[in-house]
């Protein structure tokens, strides 16, 4: 459409809508991207091997595997070499392994730990890694680019040795055990992250945030809470969303979890932020670029799971009153706009793997 200069008020209302369209782009994206999560590998920019080899170091292993409809296919990259192995498991073999071992870190409605499947999980090592066990083995430090369910399940559960009858869980070879394992969501991530990487400057070794205080209806209802434009035209959906945020109940002993790590990196009482204390404003207005440690424990909430917040989001506690523009959510445009110099940033959450 061609405006006329000289009709200003076209003009800024055409400026208005594409700045409204711009942001509703970016909501289907991240909508897309925690639908799909191998989106990302989809649109990443191609690398080369030899930017990957010259990237790794000596005792490193990058092990992609890509999961297909009848195989799949593992690429292992060391050190000056790269190996390709075609696999006799698909997708939705994989996603089947998958749910059966997540079943086992999950616990029972009667708060139970149900036994977790050893002899599935090194079946599942043996399709995927098996072919190459070699070259993972002589990795001290193994980067995984999954693909699928299997970006789902920690790789670090996986039994790289068969079980012996009757083992207990401290006499199982798990992979993590065995080597460092890293998650990256594709090659051009690892490339771009390592090729940028640089040691923390920050002076402080640690700073905690947990044990949040839950909703209750009136604090929700005082909350402003930020909603997709398609869930704000559907009240049932309002409601249903505010009903969710109510029904987040206290995660077991964060505030503990918390205080032993803090104590792990050698840091004081000042490094925790817990309670009433752990709100949006306070994570946000804290100095986070002065800690080389960051630490996290609370719930995650994911896009899938609650369709009127279209980012993947942190829960911290609502201050009291709320303030102007206040949810008690930090969204991932939020964490984009933080300024951080931590070497690790941890998120311990029940499903973190999500």
């Amino acid at each position: 459409e061609v405006v006329s200069g000289k009709d200003p008020q076209r003009v800024e209302a055409l400026g208005a809508r594409l700045v409204e369209l711009n942001r509703r782009v970016q909501d289907l994206s991240l909508q897309v991207q925690a639908a799909v999560p191998g989106y990302n590998q989809l649109v990443d920019a191609v690398v080369s091997a030899d930017q990957v080899t010259t990237l790794l170091r000596r005792n490193e292993a990058l092990a992609q595997v890509l999961l297909g409809d009848t195989a799949s296919a593992l690429f292992v990259v060391r050190p000056g070499t790269i190996s390709v192995r075609l696999l006799d498991v698909t997708e939705a073999d994989a996603a089947r392994a998958v749910a059966g071992l997540r079943a086992g870190l999950a616990p029972g409605a009667d708060g139970s730990i149900p036994r977790f499947d050893l002899e599935a999980s090194h079946r599942l090592y043996a399709s995927l890694l098996g072919p190459a066990d070699a070259e993972v083995r002589g990795a001290k430090h193994l980067i995984t680019v999954p693909t699928g369910p299997l970006l789902s399940l920690p790789f670090a559960v996986l039994v790289a040795e068969a079980p012996p009858a009757g083992a207990g869980y401290a006499s199982v070879q798990w992979l993590g055990r065995r080597s460092a394992v890293s998650l990256v969501p594709s090659v051009r991530s690892f490339v771009d992250l390592r090729a940028v990487a640089r040691a923390s400057t920050a002076p402080e070794p640690f700073l905690g945030f947990g044990d949040f205080i839950p909703y209750s209806p009136a604090s929700v209802a005082r909350a402003d809470v930020r909603l997709s434009r398609d869930c704000l035209a559907e009240p049932g959906r309002v409601t249903a969303y505010r009903n969710t945020l109510q029904g987040l109940g206290e995660l077991p002993l964060p505030g503990q979890e918390v205080k032993a790590v803090a104590r792990t990196f050698g840091a004081g009482p000042g490094s925790l932020v817990l309670k009433k204390d752990f709100t949006e404003p306070r994570v946000e207005g804290s100095k986070l670029d002065r800690y080389r440690v960051l630490y996290f424990a609370t719930h995650a909430l994911l896009p899938a799971e609650f369709d009127c917040q279209p980012e993947a989001s942190l829960v911290t506690s609502l201050s009291d009153p709320p303030r102007a523009g206040e949810d008690g959510l930090i969204d991932t445009t939020e964490v984009l706009k933080l300024d951080l110099d931590a070497d690790l940033v941890v998120l311990s959450a029940c499903n973190t793997a999500g």
